[in-house]
């Protein structure tokens, strides 16, 4: 489904990619290793376990632009009705000014998560006018949306060193990252869609 439609319509078509991102507090999610000298303390981690925590955000890129992020309250649980507002408040303002040819050539891709595959959402993204231009894509699938590339870019800039956050800082150092992604590499990562799904 995924290749049909975008065989039938890449050479004029744009599409919006979007996606949550978890950020630990602790660092990434994944085992921490280094060297520690004989008789040296090891250095302490602050686990999920003891509070660690962590921050979600959501966002989209097109082209060659990021949009947002933008925060999802800290216990928020994402459902239809509290997922919807992100792509309305980035979408909507941007949607007003396009032309409607060009309405007609964007694509909006998403993964399979029960907040964007509910029933509420498909008719809210019908109602902003993405009517046959949903991607579907095939379960387990996050390599086909290179957001989740953009991502990992924000999380290396902001883990080096091995650095650690509260949620009011994270925050703040993934907005500073987001805001020093050069165009171009957003733009390499969108217009790697073709051969991710050949």
């Amino acid at each position: 489904m995924v290749k049909k439609v975008y065989e039938n319509r890449h050479e004029v078509c744009s599409f919006y990619f979007t996606d949550e991102l978890r950020a630990s507090l602790d660092g990434p999610d994944c085992w921490a290793k280094g060297w520690v000298f004989n008789g040296d303390n090891c250095f302490n981690r602050m686990r999920h376990q003891q509070g660690g925590g962590g921050v979600i955000i959501w966002g989209r890129i097109i082209g060659n632009t990021i949009i947002g992020p933008f925060h999802v309250p800290e216990g928020l649980k994402l459902s239809s009705a509290t997922y919807c507002p992100f792509p309305k408040n980035s979408l909507e303002p941007w949607l007003d000014n396009l032309p409607l040819a060009t309405m007609k050539k964007t694509i909006f891709m998403h993964d399979n998560a029960v907040s964007h595959a509910a029933k509420a959402t498909t008719q809210f993204l019908h109602s902003l006018g993405f009517v046959n231009d949903l991607m579907v894509c095939p379960p387990n699938s996050p390599d086909l949306n290179p957001i989740e590339n953009l991502w990992s870019i924000i999380k290396c800039h902001v883990y080096l060193n091995g650095k650690q956050y509260s949620s009011k800082d994270m925050w703040m150092a993934i907005k500073e990252s987001a805001a020093t992604i050069p165009k171009s590499t957003i733009k390499k990562l969108t217009d790697s869609v073709n051969d991710r799904l050949f």
